[in-house]
């Protein structure tokens, strides 16, 4: 950027703005219009009228917060995925209210800026879809634990039976088996389940079949192979864009 170029004055790929405050989403709007044409440039500490009034020290005290904020850090274990994120909760906010779906900004402006770009759907509802979607997939409850510092979000691992890994059985139990159940009534049912969300919609994918009758992606692999062999069920054309066919 040179003096010529600010001499010229604002024009649609170049933008002054006084301050950088977090309550004010006037430069967030700029940010996200830029990204959504051309691109562009934001010079802050100069006004519209060319003159430099500066950004003062906060400025740089802002840029310190963020060198030294600690990176969001993702661990795997045999039994659980372990994600910690630095930063407490924000105020008057407590886990039981998060998870039930109360919602508090606690940045302003980058939550009219998310919104102003269409990234979010319902204010405080990601948690509790969260939450649900793991228990869906036929996992326990994802462990919250608060520090005051940081969050860190447990979400285990169905416990598996180190000998029958391989075959996709839980321990004690296949996937899908419930408690005074045989193995071949539980598969069976699952079979029948399976056969009827795709009478009902042919072009599923794997994962989405097993997302709909919550069974692993590999059970429900086994199914088909087992539909198959009988002749119950077929596929037909591409892989992506083929379609089940349920022979009745």
């Amino acid at each position: 950027m040179t003096i010529d170029e600010i001499k010229g004055g604002e024009n649609d790929r170049l933008e002054f703005k006084r301050g950088l405050s977090k309550d004010d989403t006037r430069w967030l709007k700029t940010v996200v219009a830029f990204a959504n044409g051309r691109g562009g440039r934001i010079l802050f500490g100069i006004d519209t009228d060319l003159s430099v009034v500066g950004m003062g020290d906060d400025l740089f005290g802002a840029k310190d917060a963020i060198a030294d904020a600690s990176p969001i850090t993702i661990a795997l274990y045999d039994d659980r995925l372990e994600v910690t994120s630095p930063g407490g909760l924000v105020k008057g906010m407590t886990l039981e209210k998060m998870k039930n779906g109360y919602s508090k900004c606690r940045n302003k402006a980058l939550a009219a800026a998310f919104a102003y770009m269409n990234l979010i759907e319902n204010w405080g509802s990601g948690v509790k879809r969260y939450i649900r979607e793991v228990k869906a997939a036929g996992l326990r409850e994802p462990e919250f634990i608060e520090w005051p510092n940081a969050i860190r979000v447990n979400v285990y691992r169905a416990k598996v039976d180190v000998d029958k890994a391989g075959k996709g059985e839980s321990k004690g139990q296949s996937k899908g088996e419930s408690k005074g159940e045989s193995k071949e009534d539980s598969c069976g049912r699952n079979s029948e389940a399976v056969i009827k969300k795709l009478s009902e919609n042919p072009a599923l994918t794997i994962p989405e079949l097993a997302k709909a009758v919550h069974l692993s992606v590999s059970g429900i692999e086994k199914i088909v192979r087992g539909l198959k062999r009988s002749g119950r069920l077929r596929r037909s054309g591409a892989t992506k864009n083929g379609r089940w066919i349920v022979e009745r």
